[in-house]
C-alpha cells in the first residue's frame, strides 16, 4: 500500500513538474515573440519615416532632412540607428558615431529582420528595405538595440519563476495531503481485514 502511495505521488509530481515548466517556456516565449513584433512594427514606421525625408540635391547628392526625423537618432549611441545606401552614396545616423553598422554585407532580402551584435553590449533588431525614389533604389536598414528590452524580459520571467515555484509547492502540498486523506481509507480497511483475521 506505502509503495502504491508513494509511486502515485512520484508521478502526480513529476507531472506538475512538466506541465510548470512547459508553462514557463511557453510564456517566456510568447512574451518575447511579442517584443519582437513590437519593435519591429515600431521599426517599419521609422524607415517609412526615413524614406519620406530622403531629398536628393542637385549639388550635394543625396541627403536626408534631420530636423524630420526623431532627435533620438541625432544622440550619440542612443540604441537607435540607421544606414542608408543610394546609388554608392553612404548616409548613416548621428547616433552611429563611429560603429560599423552590422549586416549590411550579408545575405539579409529586403524586407525582411535580423539580429546582430552592436557595439559594446549591444544587439539589434535590423529591418532591411528597399525603396524607390527618383528611379533610383535606397537601401534603408534601420536598428534598435533590444538588449534593455532582453534584460527586462528576463527579470520578468524571474519573477514568474518565482511565482511558479511558489504555486507549484501549494499544489504539491494539497496534492500529498489528498493523498493522505484518499489512503486513510484504504488504511482503516486494512486494520479492520487484520482485526477480522485474528479473531
Amino acid at each position: 500500500m506505502y509503495s502504491l502511495k508513494k509511486r502515485i505521488a512520484r508521478n502526480l509530481s513529476l507531472n506538475l513538474l512538466v506541465v510548470m515548466l512547459g508553462l514557463l517556456i511557453a510564456m517566456y516565449l510568447f512574451a518575447q515573440q511579442l517584443l519582437q513584433d513590437y519593435i519591429l512594427t515600431h521599426l517599419q514606421h521609422d524607415a517609412e519615416s526615413l524614406a519620406s525625408v530622403i531629398y536628393e540635391d542637385p549639388a550635394q547628392g543625396w541627403s536626408i532632412d534631420p530636423g524630420r526625423m526623431s532627435t533620438i537618432y541625432n544622440r550619440v549611441r542612443s540604441g537607435h540607428y540607421y544606414y542608408v545606401a543610394i546609388d554608392g552614396q553612404v548616409i548613416i545616423s548621428r547616433s552611429l558615431f563611429d560603429a560599423d553598422f552590422p549586416g549590411i554585407d550579408d545575405n539579409h532580402p529586403p524586407n525582411s529582420d535580423y539580429l546582430a551584435d552592436g557595439p559594446g553590449d549591444e544587439h539589434w533588431m535590423i529591418w532591411h528595405q528597399i525603396v524607390t525614389k527618383n528611379d533610383k533604389a535606397i537601401g534603408i536598414w534601420i536598428a534598435e538595440d533590444i538588449a534593455p528590452f532582453q534584460n527586462q524580459l528576463l527579470q520578468y520571467s524571474a519573477v514568474i519563476v518565482g511565482l511558479i515555484v511558489i504555486v507549484a509547492a501549494v499544489l504539491f502540498f494539497l496534492q500529498q495531503r489528498t493523498l493522505r486523506q484518499a489512503f486513510e481509507v484504504f488504511d482503516w480497511l486494512r486494520m479492520n481485514l487484520t482485526a477480522i483475521r485474528q479473531k
